[in-house]
């Protein structure tokens, strides 16, 4: 419904989207964009409706909104594969908090088309109903660039929120880009470091997967990863960690 390219300066305030056909606001290549205020609803079947998606985009600040859909709430990118790397744009110093998301997909994701580079994102105060998995970073062997320096702290859930993983950070994520040069290959493999995961209070939850799914690998070794009082009931059948 809203897409800005190669803007400065923007405020997005005081709106409610309805029934996007994709995703409801991209941000792509530009800086100081502020949005709050904002109320996004789409059915819970609408695939691919995600609420803000920040991409090679810097200074960037999402706060004071709920989303209910049938995507991810935000999803942070920097581009897929080749075509990432040469444009070279990371997104960076973005900012999320005091949100509602709700949707059976509906997480905080990083990546996984990340091969510009993501780095110092904070996600602060977000309450999810409902979530495949609250915390997404996700990277893999065919992108290159880097995730770095994520926090996400003060997490909340609802009682019974239906949620897959709490906390997911994968380097196995995600398809190579078809249109990309056959034989093309990123000039190193994803760096994922410096992730802080704290006061995330997910114990009224339920939890369909495990709570902590930590995969490296592949050229890429997770460093710096910091857990700190963070509750998920149990897993039902599967591995905690």
């Amino acid at each position: 419904l809203i897409e800005l390219m190669y803007t400065q300066n923007v405020e997005i305030s005081d709106l409610t989207m309805r029934n996007s056909p994709f995703w409801n606001t991209h941000i792509y290549d530009s800086d100081n964009v502020h949005i709050h205020g904002v109320s996004i609803q789409a059915p819970d079947d609408s695939p691919n409706t995600d609420g803000w998606d920040p991409d090679s985009s810097r200074n960037v600040l999402i706060e004071n909104s709920t989303y209910r859909g049938g995507d991810d709430c935000i999803a942070i990118k920097s581009g897929w594969d080749c075509f990432g790397e040469a444009y070279g744009k990371p997104s960076a110093n973005i900012t999320i908090r005091n949100l509602t998301c709700d949707g059976p997909v509906a997480g905080i994701a990083i990546g996984s088309e990340m091969s510009g580079g993501i780095t110092n994102i904070s996600v602060q105060r977000v309450h999810f109903v409902r979530a495949n998995g609250a915390a997404h970073v996700k990277t893999s062997a065919s992108r290159g660039g880097y995730v770095t320096n994520v926090t996400f702290a003060d997490v909340t859930f609802a009682d019974g929120a239906s949620i897959s993983e709490g906390i997911l950070v994968d380097s196995h994520f995600g398809d190579a880009n078809p249109s990309c040069p056959k034989g093309w290959r990123p000039a190193h493999p994803p760096v994922m470091a410096n992730y802080t995961f704290e006061r995330i209070d997910g114990r009224s939850a339920y939890l369909r997967d495990s709570p902590f799914h930590f995969v490296g690998g592949g050229g890429t070794a997770l460093t710096g990863m910091v857990v700190r009082d963070v509750h998920f009931p149990a897993a039902a059948g599967k591995p905690n960690w």
